[in-house]
This record gives C-alpha cells, structure tokens and sequence, in this order.
C-alpha cells in the first residue's frame, strides 16, 4: 500500500524559544533529518505550517491549516486532506528518532482500520501513528463541536491499538517517542544520537 507522511510544524515553540523544526541537528536541521527518514518509506511528505515561508526551501508540499482552529487535531485535517494517499503516517516535527521499520509495520498493521496507534500502558502516541483519509470527515465532526485533543475522534472510526507485544520488538521506545519540547530536551536529544552513532 502507498502511504504518505505528514509532518506537523504548527506548534508556538513557547517551551523551546524558538522553531524547533530548525533546530540544528548533526549536518541539518532537524526536519531535515526526520524527511531523511521518511523518504525511505515514501515519496510524498507534508508539511502543515501556518508558516509556510520559513519552509520555501524545503522539498516537501507545504500546507496550513484549512480550518480556523489552532491545535495539532486540525493540523492532521489538514494533511490528510491535500495528501495522495489513503494511508499516511502523522509524526510531529520534534521527534529526532523514527524508524523506517516502525512506521513500516504500522503501515502493515492497517489494512482494515482508520487509525493505527501505538499504545504503551494506557498512554497512546497519536503523533506516532497512521491515519486514513476516512478520519477526514469524523475529524471535522468533532472540530466543530470546539473539540481539539486528538484522540476525541477516535470513537467515529474503526482503531487498532498497537500493543506492547508488537511494541517491544521495535527498537528503543524511550528514543522512538522522544519529544524535544525544551531546552533541556534538545540537550538530552543530542547525547542520545551521539550513544546511537549519529553525527548530532
């Protein structure tokens, strides 16, 4: 099955000071570096930005939100809406360590269903997960009822919940989820690309 990727940039960056799409990061910037991955398993990726001048450079279609709300539910409207594919795989641009082999599996693991989500204990990685553009119109559903976390539209589509059992043969889970939201976050990021071997 083909699938897309979708890149959310949209947040404000309060925690960090500054874009963290474009924090340094080995010999590029760390968008650069998660497309890098993500051109290993498909050919198409998004970038949702209200922003869409600091990525002009960047090889990627660019789009902004599509609807007036301002929270990361809209965003993935927004991809999933100018996408060419069914299926796509939705990752904030702050997660420094995805693998191909992951969102690989995931991508096996959706035949069937609308969204397809890692889930560890009872906490669930929305933004580590792959969406079908049947979630579209559920998703404005509950955008329009002043709804914004993303998993409140979950109860309108058909979910698979990726359990521990299947989880635990991915590599690292600690690094796989890992969020540079401050600061201090970027810090620990860069030791731990340095302990995995790459140039950080």
């Amino acid at each position: 099955m083909d699938l897309s990727a979708i890149i959310l940039a949209g947040g404000q960056n309060k925690r960090m000071g500054m874009n963290k799409a474009f924090l340094p990061f080995g010999q590029k910037v760390l968008i650069e570096h998660i497309m890098e991955e993500l051109a290993q398993v498909t050919q198409e990726i998004i970038i949702v930005t209200n922003e869409p001048a600091l990525y002009k450079d960047i090889e990627a279609t660019i789009t902004p939100d599509l609807l007036p709300y301002k929270n990361p539910l809209c965003g993935i409207h927004a991809g999933l809406t100018v996408s060419s594919n069914h299926y796509n795989f939705i990752v904030a641009c702050d997660m420094p360590f995805i693998q191909k082999t992951s969102i690989d599996e995931l991508l096996h693991l959706s035949e069937g269903y609308d969204v397809i989500v890692p889930k560890i204990g009872t906490y669930l990685q929305p933004l580590y997960a792959v969406y079908s553009k049947n979630c579209i119109h559920a998703i404005e559903v509950t955008l329009h009822k002043g709804v914004g976390k993303i998993t409140d539209f979950y109860n309108l589509v058909k979910v698979r919940y990726i359990e521990e059992d299947v989880l635990n043969h991915w590599e690292s889970l600690d690094q796989l989820f890992f969020n540079v939201n401050t600061p201090e976050d970027y810090v620990k990021a860069k030791e731990k690309a340095i302990n995995r071997g790459q140039e950080a």
